[in-house]
This record gives C-alpha cells, structure tokens and sequence, in this order.
C-alpha cells in the first residue's frame, strides 16, 4: 500500500462528518497559504525553498497529487504577491482563522482533536 493510499485511509477513518470535511475543504487551505505568506514575509527565497520542499513531498507521494498541488502553490504565490504590502498581517488573521475552524470543526463535530488524540494530549 502507498504512503498516499495510507494517508487517505486514515483521514476518511478520522473524518466521518461532512460538515468537519467542509470546514477542512476551507481550513487547510488558509492554513497552508498562511504558513507560505509568513514565509514570503521574512524572506522571499525561503518562500521558494518552501515550494521546493512541499513539491519534493508531493512528488514521492504520486506525480498527480505533485501536479494538483503546483496548481495550488502557484495560485499561492501569485496572492502572496498581490498582498505583499499586507502579507504578514494577512498571513498572522488566516492562521488564527483556519486553526479556529479547525479546532471548531474537530471539536463540535468528531468530538476531539485528532492531532492531540494521536500525541496523547487530549
């Protein structure tokens, strides 16, 4: 089995609920665009070593999901460079904001936070 198929198995094993999958469908995204405009906003060549990196993962994962995930990186970094004027205040809101959803969704809907759980911490 493939470190992909295992990891779309245990997020379908921890996700039952379709309102906590809506919340990631919105969540995870603002998350992942936060963490490359805070990068962007303390050097823009670690943004790209950034890209590297996460594109790297993706392509030992599966070739397609390396290709869907360049789409989104490059929508990424064409927003990030419209917001650069603004990037770290915009980049510090969406963080708060998708961890919120997250920890709402996890909370109200699966009644725990999986992340905790896995640690032992909740």
């Amino acid at each position: 089995m493939s470190v992909l198929t295992r990891l779309l198995e245990s997020y379908e094993k921890n996700h039952q609920n379709p309102i906590n999958e809506a919340i990631h469908i919105i969540a995870i995204p603002l998350i992942m665009f936060s963490i490359l405009g805070a990068t962007a906003a303390f050097d823009i060549f670690l943004e790209y070593v950034l890209v590297g990196v996460v594109l790297f993962y993706y392509v030992k994962l599966s070739k397609t999901a390396a290709l869907l995930m360049l789409v989104w990186l490059l929508i990424y970094l064409g927003l990030v460079a419209l917001l650069r004027p603004y990037i770290t205040e915009v980049s510090i809101f969406l963080f708060a904001f998708g961890w919120i959803l997250q920890f709402l969704g996890h909370l109200s809907r699966e009644k725990s936070l999986l992340f905790l759980r896995i640690y032992g911490i909740f």
